[in-house]
């Protein structure tokens, strides 16, 4: 599946797919002003992508396993803090991470 900006667009766009579960990869790209909501998405099968994104926010809240996060590249984006999270093969970040904000971006229960 992947999210772009050929599907979504507009200032300060809201988007709230109701998605449980993706079996392949799940690529969000080159949006700008759009809030996706994954608040349904628990489970990813291979990659989730997110790369190039401008002045936008992705919220993973209730993601628990994917087969790998890669998070790239995204400017005044606000990133999910993946708190569900119990695995993931691979975890890439190339982002600054403010740690004033929150601590940890991953975090256990």
């Amino acid at each position: 599946m992947t999210l772009n900006s050929s599907h979504l667009s507009g200032h300060d766009a809201k988007v709230l797919p109701t998605i449980n579960t993706i079996v392949q990869d799940l690529n969000i790209t080159s949006n700008q002003y759009v809030n996706l909501i994954f608040n349904t998405l628990t489970e990813i099968g291979a990659i989730l992508f997110v790369h190039n994104n401008t002045n936008s926010a992705v919220t993973f809240d209730e993601l628990t396993t994917a087969g790998s996060i890669m998070l790239m590249d995204n400017i005044n984006t606000t990133l999910s803090w993946f708190p569900t999270v119990t695995r993931a093969d691979e975890i890439h970040l190339r982002e600054y991470i403010d740690p004033q904000v929150r601590p940890k971006r991953f975090s256990h229960r």
